[in-house]
């Protein structure tokens, strides 16, 4: 038994090698298909690298690395601005997608800045799943948010 469950584990490792990509749960936020791919870094502990991808149909609008999750399954927050949407990261990134010009950009690194008023959901791995889901929960607070005082390279 033991045997099989190690054959399993190592054809699901060269998989992740091969493949590089598990899949994601995508969200519709404001009509533009929006995902975090996790991608893994090391192929036998559970850090991973993430990508926050947005699409507006067949057309990808942006593929952008976000903070990397060291195994203890890092959030990505997003809200409502003004018509916008707003990424926040456990880092204290900040990530605008305008509408308008449908691009995705990096804002200014902002650590514990006030949160926007209009909270619409969370990507996040929760505890069984293997890819991230875009969940609804109670409104956070900005200790929930702004996890890793860790500034992102520009």
């Amino acid at each position: 038994m033991m045997r099989v469950i190690r054959n399993v584990v190592l054809l699901l490792m060269l998989c992740v090698m091969v493949f590089g990509d598990f899949p994601a749960h995508a969200a519709d936020i404001g009509g533009f298909n929006v995902e975090v791919l996790m991608r893994d870094k090391h192929p036998f502990f559970p850090d991973h690298k993430r990508t926050l991808v947005v699409r507006k149909g067949q057309h990808t609008v942006a593929e952008r690395n976000i903070y990397m999750d060291t195994g203890t399954r890092v959030p990505l927050h997003v809200y409502e601005q003004e018509g916008d949407f707003v990424f926040i990261d456990a880092n204290g990134a900040w990530y605008l997608l305008n509408s308008q010009e449908q691009s995705l950009v990096q804002l200014e690194w902002s650590w514990n800045k006030e949160l926007p008023a209009y909270y619409l959901g969370t990507f996040r791995l929760r505890p069984g799943d293997t890819v991230p889901s875009f969940v609804k929960e109670s409104v956070p607070e900005k200790k929930d948010v702004y996890l890793f005082k860790d500034p992102p390279a520009q």
